[in-house]
């Protein structure tokens, strides 16, 4: 796994692993997909990759490309068998490469969404601590029903509003540059 990371790192961007995970996931999956191409040209040079990129495809497919061919004559085809099994290991790859883009996609957003909830929620119940009469008094008076559920829809609207307030805010930073 190690190897075929570097490989992928190297591959992509040129060995820099801080340029390589520093990409958004777009643009992190495009190089995914370019340094995929590199892989299939040359597949015995970059086995490890392969097999990580591939892993879901026919493993007769995968040793085809591994095996070393005879060299072949300049204007001359490639066997049908080599040019069938390359592409189905291409399709395999760059369905890979997508699940991982929606996966990671996927968890960033539940993260993002989870943490907008969760200061909500906090903010909330800062915000009704603060408007009691004094501090002392908000510590030991607990809250009412009516106070948890404020602060909970409060929070709820928080979070479900907290994304689209940062692509509102991402749009907007757009059409200013």
């Amino acid at each position: 796994m190690h190897k075929a990371k570097k490989d992928l790192i190297r591959l992509a961007t040129a060995g820099d692993p801080k340029a390589f995970y520093d990409l958004e996931i777009e643009q992190l999956c495009g190089q995914m997909n370019a340094a995929a191409q590199a892989l299939l040209d040359y597949p015995e040079r970059h086995s490890d990759l392969l097999s990580c990129l591939a892993a879901l495809a026919e493993t007769e497919d995968v040793e085809i490309l591994l095996t070393p061919s005879t060299p072949q004559v300049p204007g001359q085809p490639k066997p049908q068998a080599l040019v069938d099994a390359r592409a189905r290991v291409i399709h395999q790859v760059q369905r890979s490469i997508d699940g991982f883009q929606i996966s990671a996609g996927f968890r960033w957003k539940w993260l993002l969404q989870v943490t907008s909830f969760g200061v909500s929620f906090l903010i909330t119940g800062i915000g009704f601590s603060l408007s009691q009469p004094s501090v002392a008094k908000a510590l030991e008076t607990p809250w009412t029903r009516t106070q948890w559920i404020t602060v909970v829809l409060v929070g709820l609207a928080g979070g479900f509003l907290a994304p689209i307030a940062r692509d509102l805010i991402a749009s907007l930073q757009k059409l200013r540059s």
